[in-house]
């Protein structure tokens, strides 16, 4: 992609502007040791779904786990997803 660019596009740029910018937009890409794809078969798509899974699970355990020790030691006065802009994670965690 960088071969006739006068500045290198970064991969950290690629990543975010480029990838992120479909993924946000529906198109599915999987990412591999060998780079990015769209995901043709049902195995890509089951590798695709574990991936986010060794993600997104980690992540969420650790949101919960602060979130409860919070509360915990505040009595429950203070929620750390108590703002608008975590209404999605609040939701989420009190379903």
């Amino acid at each position: 992609m960088n071969q006739n660019r006068n500045e290198r596009l970064k991969e950290e740029y690629f990543r975010t502007k480029v990838v992120g910018n479909l993924r946000d937009k529906g198109v599915l890409i999987a990412s591999s040791r060998d780079g990015y794809k769209i995901p043709t078969s049902l195995k890509d798509l089951d590798k695709f779904i574990k991936h986010g899974k060794r993600v997104i699970l980690p992540m969420l355990n650790r949101i919960r786990e602060a979130r409860d020790t919070i509360r915990l030691a505040t009595g429950n006065s203070l929620d750390l997803l108590q703002s608008e802009e975590y209404k999605e994670l609040k939701r989420f965690f009190d379903a």
